[in-house]
């Protein structure tokens, strides 16, 4: 590439009838100053696209970053949705089967009052029996006692 220190160090032969000495200088001083001002432009413009690329390239890894921030997120919810469904589905079985037991248990109980009423049934039937054979005992000893009454009178 060309440089401005190599125009303006540039030197031409001349000949005969060529060109005005001073106006090619002039002129090749012009061109130098603006391709020194092209240059800088360029200089300038290739730093801020290099700090544009910078910047860019620092959005990327944040995002990268945020990216798998997100990523690991997501998993760990997930995860944690998975051990919430298992506890709950377990606390759900221990309640059913809890559930089972005490039914279980109170149908026991149910079953075992039901046979402790009906043995009382019977219990307070037989001791009904009983009485009512005292009674009828009572009832003919008393009978038998007023007869032996009536006839030891009419023997006297």
């Amino acid at each position: 590439m060309l440089t401005p220190a190599e125009i303006l160090d540039k030197e031409f032969k001349t000949i005969f009838r060529g060109y005005d000495p001073q106006f090619v200088k002039q002129f090749l001083n012009s061109v130098a100053q603006e391709m020194q001002k092209l240059l800088d432009e360029n200089n300038h413009l290739k730093k801020i696209a290099q700090k544009q690329e910078d910047l860019l390239n620092e959005f990327r890894t944040k995002e990268d970053t945020l990216n798998n921030a997100l990523l690991s997120s997501q998993k760990y919810i997930d995860q944690m949705k998975q051990e919430a469904e298992e506890n709950a589905q377990e606390i759900i079985l221990a309640a059913q089967t809890e559930g089972r037991k005490k039914v279980e248990k109170e149908m026991l109980e149910t079953e075992r009052l039901h046979k402790q009423q009906e043995n009382l049934r019977q219990e307070n039937n037989q001791f009904i029996q009983r009485i009512r054979f005292i009674l009828k005992e009572h009832e003919e000893l008393i009978s038998k006692f007023e007869e032996e009454n009536v006839a030891a009178r009419a023997r006297k």
